[in-house]
């Protein structure tokens, strides 16, 4: 698994490509995110166009994730999850709790719409 971070004016978009796997990307996915959300970054995308494989640890870790971003006033919003794991979501019902773009000129505008 690979991860870039940028900043697209006040929202920071977090770009994953490769596998997110337990072991391969899960720690370091949570790593990286705890350490945006510890510097102040309130605004987050995760960007999933690249992701081959999310596996059920990553997503433990998507949503623990969640969970210390709304504690700390901090959103995080997904951006073009592939087919498969857009079912994932699904089956865990985490579409109804996380805020989920196809485009990431609306997804860095809906910070600025909330």
């Amino acid at each position: 698994m690979d991860i870039k971070v940028r900043q697209e004016g006040n929202v920071t978009v977090v770009d994953l490509s490769g596998a997110v796997t337990l072991g391969q990307g899960d720690t370091v996915l949570r790593g990286e995110l705890f350490r945006l959300l510890e510097a102040g970054h309130k605004q987050i995308v995760l960007n999933l166009k690249d992701v081959s494989h999310f596996d059920s640890a990553a997503l433990g870790e998507l949503g623990a994730t969640y969970k210390n971003a709304r504690e700390r006033n901090a959103e995080l919003k997904l951006l073009t999850p592939p087919a498969k794991l857009q079912a994932l979501l699904r089956l865990v019902k985490f579409d109804e709790v996380f805020d989920v773009r196809y485009d990431e000129d609306e997804a860095i505008k809906s910070f600025t719409d909330s």
